[in-house]
């Protein structure tokens, strides 16, 4: 009988409808063990099958082939030893068998849904009824072919093995499809029709506009889409500036989803909009008319933007853009015309204004005809000139010489045209500028003259020496407050004595016009004290001489000169600031005419200072006593008190 049997490779797992090769082995029977495979109580039907024994007699193989199914999962595969001479030897070994399975999905409506009656604006949902091992991962769904994803703004929602479509509309309408997912596979169900019913509504592309001729009669077409699109039922209407007139039935036809109206215009009243209208017994009437325009017909109107998009040696492509059709059917014409024998050497006809004229002659002129045909006439003409590409000579006979120089010519192209001008504008603004600069420097040049005696003076234009500096003292500049030509506002000046505030008051109430004496002659050393008198004689001719008394005020302030170098005053005492002091001077009480810190006697010093101070350094000084401070003051403008 058999000691012992074996089932080798077992699976913890099979896949349904996949092939599998199983052994078994049995030994310690003798004779050799008959062996026998068992699908749970069944004996399984072996086509390939195999079964070997070991040379000593003692070891039986069985080799053969299995393909699960579904329904095998939960059975037991087993396989049988036993040896028939011994009632009751019969041993065995197997396993319990768990198929795998791609994901079997049924799909219907769900339970309160009548899909019969599914109507637009309603809503539709579905379920997915799933089996599978192992257990779906995923489950999307499909209309048309195309997934399908959750979307509660239009209206989608998917929840688990459900899917709810909301406010249907005509294009909700098809196929629909639920796909389970595991590691075996995807799973499709069965297809799931989605019938909408909805109102007729008109369909796009149809013709809109009809042209036609008084007395002539014309066929106008209705043509809508509706679900059902059986037992429609039309009305027609028609609509001008003054009535609107229902069509009796027999004047159209009704073929299922279309009807057909015959329409002849007999006066300019018959001219209008034409409606039609489409209803269904059950789902309802079309809520938007059709709308045909009836229109007196005529001639096309031309083409338009005609232009020539490719040349080459043999062919030309013109395309233009069709105008009105004159509310008929229209077609395009074009012709070739030879541009020296002015004749027709091509014609061509097409439905749309586009046209691709090939076969003509390389290098050749053309005139191009293109005008749009129907029923009442032809347009008007659009005319171009073109021209094909010439054919490639061959060029021989050229020297080594030749062929190795080349001319070179530049193309001048619009845009290098605006480049050469901008650069050649601001070159030539740039030296305009450096011109008016250089001119403004050679104005501000010293144009001074020589004078008789080796001096210089200033020529006329140039010499401001008498022009005022200021008007008013409203118009002058803010200084330094310890600019002594400045007069100290009421706030500054209250401490100072009574006499001399009154003195202030009244010549800051004066208008004071500044202007500087005549510049004195220059001489090339030291003036001579002695020589004072013929300096007064000149300055006395200057002095103009008034018929009555008046008194003339100076301020007195040490000039702006190298004489007075910081370096002079270095070991002087430091002395708190001193008013300011104003001299008078009274040129008719006076004898002679001395100019203004010149004289001893009309000049008032500053106290505290030496008046040993060293010659100017520059050899062109004025002359002016040395006895007193050697200063130009500044000369008031006569005020008369």
């Amino acid at each position: 009988r058999p000691l012992d049997v074996k089932l080798l490779n077992k699976k913890a797992a099979l896949s349904a409808d996949k092939e599998y090769i199983l052994e078994c082995l049995s030994s310690g029977a003798r004779p050799p063990a008959v062996m026998t495979w068992m699908r749970g109580s069944t004996k399984l039907q072996l086509k390939h099958h195999r079964e070997s024994v070991s040379s000593n007699e003692n070891v039986t193989t069985s080799i053969m082939t299995f393909v699960p199914s579904l329904e095998d999962s939960g059975k037991i595969l087993a396989c049988r030893a036993e040896n028939p001479k011994i009632p009751g030897s019969m041993i065995e070994d197997g396993w319990k068998m768990d198929i795998h399975f791609v994901p079997q999905v049924n799909l219907d409506f769900g339970s309160k849904i009548n899909s019969t009656h599914i109507r637009e604006g309603e809503d539709v949902y579905f379920e997915c009824s799933i089996k599978a091992n192992p257990w779906i991962q995923k489950v999307s769904w499909r209309h048309n072919g195309r997934i399908l994803h959750h979307n509660t703004s239009a209206g989608i929602i998917i929840s688990n093995q459900s899917l709810v479509l909301q406010s249907i509309t005509r294009k909700s309408a098809g196929l629909y499809t639920c796909v389970g997912t595991n590691s075996e596979g995807d799973g499709a169900s069965n297809p799931v029709v989605l019938n909408v019913k909805y109102a007729p509504v008109c369909k796009s592309h149809q013709q809109t506009v009809y042209g036609i001729a008084r007395q002539e009669q014309a066929k106008i077409l209705c043509d809508v889409d509706a679900n059902p699109d059986t037992d429609l039922q039309f009305r027609w209407k028609f609509n001008n500036s003054a009535e609107t007139i229902d069509i009796q039935q027999s004047h159209f036809q009704v073929e299922r989803h279309r009807s057909t109206l015959t329409y002849k215009p007999m006066t300019e009243l018959d001219y209008g909009t034409v409606l039609c209208w489409a209803a269904h017994e059950t789902i309802g009437m079309q809520k938007i008319p059709c709308v045909y325009h009836i229109i007196p017909a005529g001639k096309p109107d031309a083409v338009s933007n005609c232009s020539i998009l490719n040349q080459t040696f043999d062919s030309l492509f013109v395309s233009c853009v069709e105008g009105f059709n004159g509310g008929l059917q229209q077609s395009f014409v074009i012709e070739i015309w030879d541009f020296h024998s002015q004749h027709v050497i091509r014609n061509l006809t097409n439905h749309r204004p586009v046209f691709n004229v090939r076969g003509l002659e390389p290098g050749a002129s053309y005139i191009v005809r293109i005008y749009a045909v129907n029923t009442k006439g032809r347009s008007e003409v659009q005319v171009l000139q073109a021209s094909t590409l010439k054919a490639a000579e061959k060029q021989t006979g050229y020297s080594a010489e030749a062929s190795s120089v080349k001319p070179v010519f530049l193309n001048m192209t619009p845009i290098l045209g605006i480049l050469i001008a901008v650069v050649a504008t601001l070159i030539l603004v740039a030296i305009v500028i450096v011109l008016v600069m250089r001119g403004r420097g050679h104005t501000g040049e010293d144009k001074r003259v020589p004078k008789p005696n080796g001096g210089l003076k200033s020529s006329p234009e140039h010499d401001k020496s008498t022009v005022p500096l200021k008007k008013s003292v409203e118009e002058m500049p803010d200084v330094d407050d310890k600019n002594p030509d400045v007069v100290p506002h009421s706030s500054e000046i209250d401490g100072i004595d009574p006499d001399e505030k009154v003195f202030l008051e009244r010549l800051n109430n004066t208008s004071r016009f500044y202007e500087t004496i005549p510049r004195a002659v220059r001489t090339a050393s030291r003036p001579d004290p002695n020589s004072s008198s013929e300096l007064v004689n000149n300055v006395k001719n200057r002095v103009p001489r008034t018929g009555r008394e008046e008194v003339t005020y100076a301020e007195l302030s040490l000039p702006n000169s190298p004489a007075y170098h910081p370096g002079t005053l270095r070991h002087q005492p430091i002395r708190p600031q001193e008013p300011i002091i104003y001299a008078q001077i009274d040129p008719l009480k006076t004898a002679q005419c001395v100019p203004v810190g010149v004289h001893e006697q009309q000049t008032q010093t500053l106290p505290g200072y030496p008046l040993n101070l060293p010659p100017h350094p520059s050899s062109e000084v004025e002359t002016i006593s040395w006895k007193t401070i050697r200063s130009s003051l500044p000369l008031l403008k006569e005020s008369r008190v």
